[in-house]
């Protein structure tokens, strides 16, 4: 059965209650009784039916390295840099 986020409405559905952006599954003939308060749930998988991961762009770690660590604010280079403060 199809599934459906539940929008603007509460629904009560075989004594349970799906409360506005649940998801609820429900055959063709209750979803279009239903279909003001409804919008299909978008299958977020890959063509081949797996989850598709998330695009990253993380540089390689010895990329860039003169520049500030994001996190420390350290230099990367190794000439050292006598005027760093450690906190």
């Amino acid at each position: 059965m199809p599934k459906y986020n539940v929008k603007n409405i509460n629904i009560m559905h075989h004594n349970k209650l799906f409360k506005e952006g649940s998801v609820i599954e429900l055959d063709d003939n209750e979803a279009d009784q239903l279909s003001s308060y409804l919008e299909p749930v978008v299958n977020k998988k890959g063509s081949n039916g797996k989850n598709k991961a998330p695009a990253t762009n993380i540089p390689n770690s010895n990329e860039n390295s003169d520049k500030p660590n994001a996190n420390t604010g350290e230099s990367g280079n190794s000439e050292g840099d006598n005027n760093a403060q450690n906190t």
